[in-house]
């Protein structure tokens, strides 16, 4: 009996199209993509070098769900003997875009020397921070930055600026319109980039 193995990418979340490995534990013939038990997905570009394993692409057909299995007896060995069910795998496909859907900032009011301005920046789904990305702040016509403080692994990231000696705008503080990265990331779980424009800042 010939048993067969499928195999794809370690993380459970995708945002583009994937390859998986399909093995067998011995030659086989008579195995094509159509064999594979696809849900929200197409499969292509089954190659082998071996007859043993084999790789194909894994094209997402929508943001969700995607699973594979290779079902028994869809290939034989060299003595005619069908191969039994593989194990199923299982993605979850996301080509969506984080977004700011708002920006929390200081209350009004006065700020001193020593002082704290924190800006929540909120987005469409949690994501993960790498580096020091920032938000420009403009106090009277020096434009200076709000560094990343925390947040990473939730939709609510945390800005902040302590105020300095010198430091004075008498008619409000602006805002840029995009947090910089800084040479840091910002995505979400399938690695998809976040929009950084900034919405609905208060």
């Amino acid at each position: 009996i010939t048993s067969v193995t499928i195999s794809g990418p370690p993380s459970p979340v995708v945002n583009a199209p994937f390859t998986v490995t399909i093995t067998f534990s011995e030659a086989v013939t008579g195995f094509t993509a159509g064999d594979i038990n696809a849900t929200n997905a197409t499969l292509s570009n089954l190659s082998t070098t071996d007859n043993i394993t084999y790789t194909a692409l894994v094209t997402p057909s929508a943001a969700g769900a995607v699973t594979m299995q290779v079902p028994a007896g869809i290939a034989v060995n060299i003595g005619n003997n069908a191969n039994t069910a593989s194990n199923s795998l299982s993605y979850t496909y996301d080509n969506t875009v984080p977004v700011v859907t708002s920006v929390t900032v200081p209350a009004n009011g006065y700020y001193k020397t020593g002082d704290v301005l924190n800006f929540t920046v909120n987005f469409s789904e949690n994501l993960a921070v790498n580096g020091t990305p920032y938000i420009d702040i403009t106090i009277g016509s020096t434009v200076i930055h709000a560094n990343y403080i925390s947040g990473s692994g939730t939709n609510a990231l945390a800005f902040a600026y302590t105020v300095q000696p010198g430091d004075q705008d008498l008619d409000g503080i602006a805002i840029g319109a995009a947090i910089q990265l800084n040479g840091g990331t910002i995505r979400d779980a399938a690695a998809n980039a976040a929009l950084l424009t900034l919405n609905n800042v208060g």
